[in-house]
């Protein structure tokens, strides 16, 4: 128990320092501030929803194995695949409730 608290202060410690270089830093340059806003808004929509990071990076990842990384060679239709494939995955998390489906009553003796 004890172990664990100190673990979580330690935590709190870090973000705390580096979220005060972060805004030190941003108040000098505006490129520090909104690098600093995307790590921060990656790691709380990981925090919060660990399945949204990999699906989000999906469409590029796409993309960039469409191309093929060593040129780049973007064509309409490649940037049609990404917004295609990048606004279905939105519309499947928000509308297809998988967090319902997935969170079924798993009690021992529960029937559908």
């Amino acid at each position: 128990m004890i172990r664990r608290a100190g673990a979580v202060l330690v935590s709190c410690l870090v973000v705390a320092v580096v979220l005060l270089v972060i805004g030190l830093a941003a108040s000098q340059y505006a490129a520090v501030a909104v690098v600093g806003a995307l790590v921060v808004l990656v790691v709380g929509l990981t925090v919060y929803e660990p399945v949204a990071l990999p699906v989000l990076a999906m469409p590029a990842l796409t993309v960039v194995d469409r191309v093929g990384g060593e040129s780049f060679n973007l064509t309409v239709s490649d940037v049609a695949l990404f917004a295609a494939t990048w606004a279905v995955a939105l519309a499947v998390w928000r509308f297809g409730h998988l967090e319902e489906r997935w969170s079924a009553d798993v009690r021992p003796g529960a029937v559908e």
